[in-house]
């Protein structure tokens, strides 16, 4: 054989080698391609990965803006933005953001543009800045040019949850009917599934308990436990346990919330995992256990911290202050690690002294003895530190609690000059219930009442119970205009229900008594004018 043709046999494997490299090694006929792949696949990486999001945004940025391509720096500093966003590093993701906006502007880039003001919307409806959110979700639905574009629905369910939060339901509704008239023309399964979903949450969080309800239960239906769209199942089912614990019917709101739980466990869904200890949490609160509600309420906390590690832990150091002090926390966890050190001492000594049977009866007697006492210490000090700031009859936080919370209340205003108002509701002309229909009457009478209040009330206002038949609210950044229609708001409704018990019914009336807080003041003197509000009030 001639040497040349063993010298082109000899090559051809390493040609066709390295070709097949090549294909690996993304190769990219111009830099305007390759920067284009970067940003694509900056956007499709996974929420739960910023930093690899942040990474390849950033590489598409630097070499575009090597090469002056500006629509590729827009849609590079966009990515970086809703990777920062999800970073929580905020200031540097309203930077990208902004910097993306203005770009598109200047070139007329209408997809950068959309992009950015539709993440500009979601940053600032998480910074609480609803005024700007809104202007910047609505500026983005007027650049999409397409009536049945999937846009318009990203836009919508944002508005939509930008309203529930401001509590302006019917607003939220309507855009929750605009988006699904969309995904039902595109037969949309998923984006159908997920609005019917958020409409359940905001006829939830309405009061409207028995629409949500039957939201829900299409989505269950629609749905199964092997198929596709499992963790929007797992969510409804949830949420189903909510309503369920609210009318009343416990074991079917276990039931949803426990095959919640075990569905979101099954498949790994780590959202589904908090709404479903979310879920049961809020229905044992309701069954009055409040050491189940505890326990889930701090599995809720700290799974939240293991899927968010960026995060601070204030949300579970507020939920673990409701329930009592630090102090008796680290109380109950110096016990476990006192039964812990006492577990290895007895395994050690049995190691050693194995021919003393009568000294290890001794300790494992002593073990035992120890044992019981540390859980009933422990039993006792978490009953202890629910029923501290509870109300032993309603289960509503106490007047020890509320004084704290419009202390906080007070000291907010003074950094941030956010007006709050407060609220007594008061039942004590019926304070004489228990002598005319019976022992137990007042008791039932002002659990009725707080449930009805909590259905009413939502959000992050706070019910508590002053004395038997009287309720103190506070209402966090409301002003005077914004309380009267609550005030209006809960006497239409107590005056629309019958109270009924052991076949004795009377129609409720209510006296109430306000006071919004504007200026520098002190808690005693703003609970004294909200309650000579009251004594002057009429029913």
């Amino acid at each position: 054989m001639k040497p040349l043709t063993i010298l082109i046999l000899f090559s051809l494997p390493l040609f066709i080698f390295s070709q097949e490299n090549r294909k690996d090694d993304f190769y990219f006929s111009s830099i305007e391609e390759e920067i284009v792949a970067l940003n694509n696949k900056a956007r499709k990486t996974d929420e739960d990965h910023p930093s690899d999001k942040l990474q390849l945004a950033r590489e598409a940025y630097e070499l575009s803006v090597a090469e002056d391509l500006y629509t590729n720096q827009a849609d590079a500093l966009a990515t970086m933005g809703t990777a920062y966003l999800n970073l929580l590093e905020i200031d540097k993701s309203l930077e990208s953001l902004t910097k993306s906006y203005e770009l598109s502007k200047r070139i007329d880039y209408s997809e950068g543009l959309w992009y950015s003001a539709f993440y500009l919307g979601i940053l600032h409806n998480f910074l609480e800045d609803f005024e700007k959110a809104e202007a910047f979700y609505k500026e983005a639905d007027l650049l999409i040019s397409s009536e049945n574009d999937m846009r318009h629905i990203q836009v919508y369910r944002e508005l939509a949850k930008l309203y529930k939060n401001q509590k302006l339901y019917k607003k939220a509704v309507s855009m929750i009917s605009d988006a699904l008239y969309i995904s039902e023309t595109l037969n949309d399964i998923q984006s159908t599934l997920e609005l019917n979903l958020l409409s359940g949450e905001i006829h939830f969080n309405s009061g409207n308990i028995r629409i949500a309800s039957s939201y829900l239960n299409n989505i269950i239906n629609q749905t199964s436990a092997v198929g596709d769209y499992q963790n929007i199942r797992a969510s409804a089912m949830s949420l189903m346990g909510k309503c369920y614990a609210l009318l009343g019917n416990f074991p079917m709101a276990l039931a949803y919330g426990q095959d919640a739980l075990l569905l979101s466990v099954k498949n790994s869904f780590g959202s589904g995992r908090l709404d479903a200890y979310d879920s049961l949490s809020f229905i044992y609160q309701y069954m009055d256990d409040y050491e189940k509600a505890y326990f889930y309420l701090q599995t809720f906390y700290k799974q939240k911290e293991l899927l968010e590690k960026e995060k601070s832990t204030s949300s579970l150091n507020r939920i673990k202050a409701y329930y009592g002090t630090f102090e008796k926390d680290q109380e109950i966890d110096k016990q476990q690690q006192q039964i812990e050190t006492q577990k290895r001492l007895i395994l050690a000594g049995s190691l050693f002294i194995a021919l003393f049977i009568i000294l290890i009866l001794v300790f494992y007697l002593l073990y035992k003895k120890n044992s019981r006492i540390a859980e009933k210490l422990t039993r006792e000090m978490k009953k202890e530190m629910v029923l501290s700031r509870t109300d032993p009859v309603t289960g509503l936080p106490n007047r020890k609690d509320m004084e704290g919370l419009i202390q906080n209340a007070i000291t907010r205003w003074k950094k941030e000059n956010i007006d709050f108002s407060l609220l007594f509701i008061s039942l004590e002309t019926y304070s004489k219930i228990d002598r005319e229909w019976g022992e137990g009457s007042g008791e039932d009478l002002q659990r009725f009442a707080s449930r009805i209040m909590q259905v009413e009330l939502k959000g992050r206002d706070r019910i508590s119970v002053w004395k038997p038949f009287l309720f103190l609210i506070l209402l966090p950044e409301t002003d005077r205009e914004s309380l009267k229609t609550v005030i209006h708001k809960l006497h239409l409704k107590f005056s629309k229900i019958q109270y009924v018990y052991e076949g004795k019914e009377t129609t409720l009336s209510v006296k109430s008594g306000s006071y919004t807080y504007s200026r520098e003041d002190t808690r005693s003197n703003c609970i004294e004018r909200c309650r000579e509000e009251l004594d002057n009030s009429s029913t």
